[in-house]
């Protein structure tokens, strides 16, 4: 919290608790021994968090928290500012010099898996916006359950969007587990099979693992940065992800709970392709020609289609629609 170490955090938050304490007295609150108690109270008084009690100098009070963490958080932030600035100023020195090597400079190469696994978290943990991702089995270097920085990326709001085979789900336990673990709010598509293991982060980097040899050792991965390598990366990934078939997970807005359509769209979208129109529709299903058409437009963009023939194309694949029912069957 705000710089300070557990150990300060907490002697701070007793220090608060009461009016005024001995170094003896904090002590007992912390359960450390006094030696320890008066270091931390040393450590908060320099940092502007606490002070002596003007009527007894053996005696602490506590700084008010708005103006002492408050300084704390904007000194923090000026930190942050001048952290950036560096940053920004490397990277303009790491372009000019990917620029001079050429194309080698467009693709690093990871190697070990130790390298792997701390490379695919460090492009997670600088994601801004958006994470792209094929799972495909078997896991290489970062297990699922291994992955931390995936939940922390969530928990700061970039987007997950993940394409993933069915083979990959199943290696954790049975489908139904795997879903049941996956974070909340990330938008998951699954597939028959996926072309390869894939990351792209903010549209500006792809990372792909891959095994040259069995063992650790033989375990690497390609980070390919923006180019038009990337770009074709980003196009296959799309091009998936429109055929996949959205499942449901906690938080998608996606998907509703319980599958893609409800009773009235199922039924809607059956009548559509068995030729009704939209008039005939509305009737069969005692809802306005106004409320068929919003229903519909809802579903094409569901599915993300621009006509009403892709649309019943989409369905029919995704497996929206009853086997058994008329639109199937037609």
């Amino acid at each position: 919290m705000f710089g300070l170490t557990p150990d300060e955090a907490f002697a701070y938050r007793e220090l608060i608790a009461v009016p005024a304490a001995s170094a003896a007295e904090l002590a007992v609150r912390l359960r450390l021994p006094v030696a320890e108690t008066r270091a931390l109270l040393t450590t908060l008084e320099r940092r502007g968090l606490a002070s002596h009690d003007s009527r007894d100098l053996a005696r602490f009070v506590a700084a008010p928290p708005a103006a002492a963490l408050g300084a704390l958080l904007v000194e923090q932030q000026n930190e942050i500012k001048r952290a950036e600035l560096q940053i920004d100023a490397l990277q303009e020195v790491y372009q000019a010099a990917s620029a001079r090597r050429g194309i080698s400079g467009l693709i690093d190469v990871v190697q070990g898996q130790r390298q792997v696994a701390e490379r695919f978290r460090l492009l997670q943990m600088g994601a801004e916006s958006e994470v792209l991702a094929f799972v495909k089995a078997p896991a290489t270097a970062v297990s699922a359950a291994e992955n931390t920085a995936e939940q922390q990326a969530l928990g700061r709001g970039v987007r997950y969007r993940v394409v993933a085979e069915r083979a990959a789900l199943e290696e954790q336990g049975g489908l139904q587990a795997a879903l049941a673990t996956i974070p909340d709010g990330e938008r998951v598509r699954l597939a028959g099979e996926v072309p390869l293991k894939l990351i792209i982060v903010d549209r500006r980097a792809a990372f792909l693992p891959i095994l040259a040899t069995p063992g650790p050792d033989g375990a690497g991965a390609v980070v390919v940065h923006e180019s038009a390598l990337l770009d074709a990366l980003l196009a296959l990934f799309e091009a998936e992800w429109m055929r996949a078939t959205p499942i449901s997970t906690e938080g998608d807005p996606e998907v509703p709970a319980g599958g893609p359509l409800d009773g009235t769209d199922a039924r809607l979208l059956e009548l559509l392709l068995a030729g009704y129109t939209d008039d005939a529709v509305a009737k069969q299903l005692g809802i306005s020609l106004r409320t068929v058409q919003r229903r519909v437009a809802a579903l094409m963009g569901l599915a993300r289609v621009q006509t009403r023939m892709q649309l019943g194309w989409h369905a029919a694949t995704l497996g929206w629609l009853d086997p058994g029912g008329p639109a199937a069957r037609v």
